[in-house]
């Protein structure tokens, strides 16, 4: 956990996994939600500290296999596929963030984003303004 919170994300997935080795039961599935995270936040520091994508997608991939069920884990893969160009499973990915978190305006302006950048410009407006109904300071806590 240390590593976690030092950002050695590296140090911190490697000591996860090992610590799920070593442990069994309840304990063993709470590691397992540690490590997801680990890899979550660790594909996202990868992804845009060190533009390593490859490195982002593979931790991505692997914490979505632990928790199919993360919202934020899915707001990644949108931006991974997002910055390649790959709109249509960008807008899927996005689409899975918003379905597990209805109410999260940043999920949803985010899908909106996808479908304006694959040309789809009055999906992406009407999107993006139900989001700042939802949230009138979203772009001012997105730092935009």
């Amino acid at each position: 956990g240390a590593h976690f919170f030092l950002k050695n994300f590296d140090q911190s997935i490697a000591d996860y996994r090992m610590a799920e080795k070593l442990s069994e039961g309840d304990g063993q599935t709470k590691i397992k939600s540690y490590l997801a995270v680990a890899l979550r936040d660790g594909a996202k520091y990868y992804g845009e500290q060190k533009q390593d994508l490859n490195t982002a997608l593979r931790y991505l991939n692997e914490s979505w296999e632990i928790n199919p069920t993360d919202g934020e884990t899915a707001r990644l893969f949108g931006v991974a596929n997002g910055v390649q160009g790959k709109h249509s499973d960008a807008i899927m990915w996005f689409q899975r963030a918003v379905d597990t978190d209805p109410q999260n305006a940043s999920f949803l302006f985010d899908l909106g984003t996808a479908y304006y950048a694959s040309g789809n410009v009055a999906k992406g407006e009407e999107l993006r303004a139900k989001a700042l109904q939802m949230n009138p300071k979203l772009l001012e806590e997105r730092g935009k």
